[in-house]
């Protein structure tokens, strides 16, 4: 059974991209995949997103740093998204 990567968009990125954005944050990735597909308020679960990925990160910089590159690609696709569905009615 292969390893399920949830860093990424799906639809755009190839599996060993994805690969790589996983490595220290797919746990909370998944989470945040989870929520939206529940219907959870995008910017709520953009949040929750940003915090379980500040624990993973806990002292590390590094970690810290993709932390926060995480959370402002995933506000400004969540935007976008937002805004497209809008536009569509």
């Amino acid at each position: 059974m292969s390893k399920q990567y949830h860093c990424g968009v799906n639809r755009f990125m190839p599996k060993w991209v994805r690969r790589i954005l996983s490595v220290h944050m797919n746990t909370a990735c998944y989470v945040h995949d989870v929520n939206h597909n529940a219907g959870m308020d995008f910017k709520r679960a953009d949040k929750i997103f940003l915090e379980n990925m500040l624990v993973i990160a806990g002292n590390n910089p590094l970690l810290q740093l993709e932390a926060y590159v995480f959370y402002v690609a995933v506000r400004i696709f969540s935007q976008y998204k937002t805004w497209r569905a809008t536009k569509q009615k």
